[in-house]
């Protein structure tokens, strides 16, 4: 099987988002090659590379000494998180029969070259594979709670996700997210953290007292305060969301009517995206009204 055409998604050269920690990489690839390194600063200059090029860079960097013991688990984790991605899981899923990746490159530790080879790519792929397989849910994981009352009264710690809209350009002058900037100086933080927020992408501020440990997801929906977000922009921002909730290990989410205040999106229309973002997750998110 060559990891081309209709198989390329298995590809660790696939573009995909691949989110660890404060990284954020082009595809696994790039999130793999990027792990060899032991300095944050040489990780960084992963996160800008395709896969090809991180391939090219990861040649010449010094590995980390215990690079061969640890290389396998990592190529794991790296996956694990590719195909949390709803659409490649679906299409992981769907591949019948054993996965082999078939190479000309002579790399016979992840793949087959000329029939030879300890395939280990495709033995990772293969116990995803059984492992979505096993858990695709026929109903909702998720459970959603509306509750009269103020948000800022939910549980603050670290398996509890806060989730609220913002604009891209961080203004935080109105509504919910004008009382997270009074409380957190949100918009400072976000400012000086985030340089280039993208609509449909959220953005995270942890803030810790020496009672509370907070986490605030920041869904950018819309350009600029005075725009208005599409159901669109929120989904892909709740996708994102979904991402860290799943390899970040978040318990619960506590959010207002998110899109239903100022930005005048309809709740009926927004309960069911939810739903369907996290539908594969087992987490309660609570939804306080005044």
């Amino acid at each position: 099987m060559r990891f081309r055409d209709e198989f390329y998604f298995l590809s660790n050269m696939f573009p995909v988002e691949i989110k660890i920690g404060e990284y954020t990489f082009s595809c696994a690839e790039s999130a793999f090659q990027a792990a060899k390194c032991i300095k944050p600063e040489d990780k960084k200059r992963f996160e800008s590379l395709n896969g090809f090029e991180a391939k090219k860079l990861g040649r010449k960097v010094a590995l980390r000494p215990d690079w061969n013991d640890v290389r396998i688990l990592l190529m794991k984790r790296i996956l694990k998180i590719k195909f949390s991605h709803p659409d490649l899981a679906e299409k992981l899923m769907a591949v019948k029969g054993d996965i082999i990746e078939e190479n000309t490159w002579h790399d016979t530790f992840w793949g087959v070259c000329e029939g030879r080879g300890e395939n280990h790519l495709g033995k990772i792929l293969m116990s995803l594979r059984e492992k979505l397989l096993r858990s695709e849910p026929h109903t909702p994981l998720c459970k959603i709670e509306e509750v009269k009352g103020d948000l800022f009264d939910a549980p603050w710690n670290r398996s509890n996700l806060f989730v609220h809209c913002v604009s891209a350009d961080f203004a935080l002058g109105a509504g919910i997210a004008k009382e997270f900037n009074r409380r957190f100086d949100m918009r400072n933080r976000l400012k000086k953290r985030y340089h280039n927020p993208q609509v449909g992408k959220h953005y995270t501020i942890t803030y810790t007292t020496e009672e509370r440990y907070y986490h605030v997801a920041n869904l950018v929906t819309k350009q600029n305060y005075w725009d208005k977000p599409t159901y669109e922009s929120l989904r892909k921002a709740l996708e994102s969301v979904e991402v860290d909730v799943h390899n970040l290990g978040y318990k619960s989410i506590a959010m207002p009517a998110i899109g239903c205040g100022l930005d005048r999106l309809q709740w009926s229309k927004v309960k069911p995206i939810i739903e369907d973002v996290f539908k594969n997750r087992d987490i309660l998110i609570t939804v306080y009204f005044l």
